[in-house]
């Protein structure tokens, strides 16, 4: 989980938490997106986000973004000031990309001030290719 802080002074920037999410609740998100995941937003990548998926998929991607979201407010002091806008699952095929951006790129995202992002994949081990990069 890769935490991107543009305004929160003393805070790094990114902060990385490597194994936020047991085991087996990364399994239920893979099988989750695997089950439920349409052509996504872009080319080249299929996605399902919170509110598309059957209800038997609700706890686990609730109890993830859960936990994403205790971190976000436990790194950043923000005890209940975390309002989750959105949660996605993102799967990119191979020849996709996704160009240089910022989460709060376009006027009606303006408001977003922390982006949090799961890898639910290692490069080299479950893919090889390209790699999710911040610049």
């Amino acid at each position: 989980t890769t935490l991107d802080d543009m305004s929160l002074g003393e805070h790094a920037r990114r902060h990385l938490i490597k194994n936020l999410l047991p085991e087996e609740l990364c399994q239920e998100l893979l099988l989750i997106h695997r089950s439920c995941a349409v052509p996504g937003y872009r080319p080249g990548c299929t996605s399902t986000t919170l509110l598309a998926n059957p209800v038997w998929a609700l706890p686990a991607l609730v109890r993830a973004r859960d936990l994403v979201r205790d971190a976000v407010e436990e790194h950043f002091d923000a005890f209940g000031e975390v309002w989750p806008e959105t949660t996605v699952t993102v799967a990119w095929l191979p020849s996709a990309s996704l160009p240089v951006h910022t989460d709060d790129c376009q006027e009606h995202l303006c408001h977003r001030h922390i982006s949090a992002v799961v890898w639910l994949s290692t490069h080299g081990q479950d893919f090889t290719g390209g790699e999710f990069f911040f610049d």
